[in-house]
């Protein structure tokens, strides 16, 4: 009897061991579990949440956000070149004010956001670059600007002796050969707009919106000058194409990731072509331009890109 009490009591003390072996166990995997997370959570989280990672499932609720704001903005461009033919109440001459105050808000758009940004880019471009071929040049974003104004000044050249050539039968409107390489510009220009629109690094929601507004007025005025160029033509092709070169753009920039370096360099690519477009629309005497809309598009949006 006492033999079996005492088997019972070990048995007993067996269990609890086990019991107790267990709970620590469970503890200590806890425990690790705890010091894990503590980890993760102290390492620092990057807040670009503007760039959407291809090919990786959006788990956070500013990513949503991004995306779906992305899209919207992207219809939205694409609505704005759809819609063109029927804008017609904004003049020419004497200009619409409205055109006057959406160029000022381009240029403010280029000097006070684009190009200070693109400055931080050339630091670290000349880094990446310090060691190669092309380390003996200085200024390569700014280059890159610079080519992307003159490649737009070539083309504004080439329908303006267009329109000049005495075989066109209608004096006004530019040939299909010079419409056709200007719809290709402004279908790459477009494209890299889009995506950009995906790609672009953002502070906040507020930095898509302003970039959708400057480049919103920016494209009206666009296709105000591309439709007195090219008349019928781009209301039956320009337009369309240049509403699809937006949507493929942000398709591309869903998908695909190009690395900073790319991105800086298309953002100078469009400065360049941004400044050339405005001024070539606002300086012509002929255009009777509204300086003070201009200017209250240019001091308005810069006012709204340093509250942000």
């Amino acid at each position: 009897m006492i033999n079996t009490s005492i088997q019972l009591f070990e048995h007993q003390n067996k269990k609890l061991s086990a019991t107790q072996m267990t709970e620590q166990y469970l503890n200590e995997i806890i425990r690790g579990a705890d010091t894990v997370c503590q980890a993760a959570s102290a390492m620092p989280v990057q807040q670009d949440y503007a760039r959407i990672e291809p090919g990786k499932v959006l788990c956070r609720k500013e990513d949503h956000m991004y995306f779906w704001l992305s899209m919207i903005f992207a219809i939205g461009f694409a609505l704005i070149h759809y819609c063109s033919k029927y804008m017609s109440f904004l003049k020419e001459t004497p200009r619409s004010k409205f055109l006057s105050i959406s160029a000022g808000i381009a240029v403010a758009y280029v000097f006070v956001h684009l190009l200070p940004e693109l400055n931080s880019f050339q630091e670290q471009l000349q880094t990446e670059l310090e060691d190669s071929f092309w380390s003996f040049t200085e200024h390569h974003i700014y280059i890159i600007a610079l080519i992307g104004l003159v490649l737009f000044y070539v083309l504004e050249r080439m329908v303006k002796v267009s329109k000049r050539t005495d075989k066109l039968s209608d004096p006004n409107k530019a040939g299909s050969g010079v419409f056709w390489l200007h719809i290709a510009s402004f279908f790459v220009y477009n494209s890299i707009i889009g995506y950009l629109l995906v790609r672009e690094e953002y502070e906040s929601p507020l930095g898509m919106l302003f970039y959708f507004l400057a480049l919103g007025v920016h494209f009206i005025t666009n296709d105000r000058s591309l439709r007195r160029d090219h008349q019928q033509i781009y209301d039956k092709y320009g337009r369309l194409l240049l509403t699809g070169a937006i949507l493929l753009g942000w398709f591309i920039g869903i998908f695909t990731e190009l690395n900073e370096i790319a991105v800086s360099l298309l953002n100078a690519f469009i400065a360049g072509g941004i400044v050339l477009n405005v001024l070539k629309e606002e300086l012509p005497e002929e255009r009777e331009s509204s300086i003070g809309s201009f200017l209250l598009g240019a001091a308005g949006y810069t006012a709204l890109l340093l509250l942000i």
